[in-house]
């Protein structure tokens, strides 16, 4: 399942510490098995869990790809939280994928 978010503040930890803090353009996340709860309020869009998943996050005129292990996302508003039990960042910007 991918999602697709634009111009949301993303924060990406592990129960070590923070891996990545910032604000982005757009978000891609790609999980092959997944549960998605969403919520009816507005101050809750959605909980997912994954086993494995891969974020790209697009700031400035580049991306990173956060590789994900046992991880839970959480979009409230316009932040996106994620906790994996492991993250793995791909060196180096790539570019951004056309949607």
């Amino acid at each position: 399942m991918i999602h697709r978010l634009h111009e949301v503040h993303v924060e990406i930890g592990t129960p070590s510490g923070a891996v990545f803090r910032g604000f982005s353009k757009a978000v891609t996340i790609k999980a092959r098995k997944q549960a998605i709860i969403e919520f009816g309020r507005n101050w809750v869009n959605y909980v997912s869990l994954s086993d494995h998943a891969e974020l790209i996050v697009q700031e400035g005129t580049g991306c990173r790809q956060f590789l994900l292990k046992n991880a839970m996302a959480r979009l409230d508003k316009k932040k996106l939280s994620v906790l994996a039990e492991t993250v793995t960042s791909r060196p180096g910007a790539t570019k951004p994928r056309k949607a």
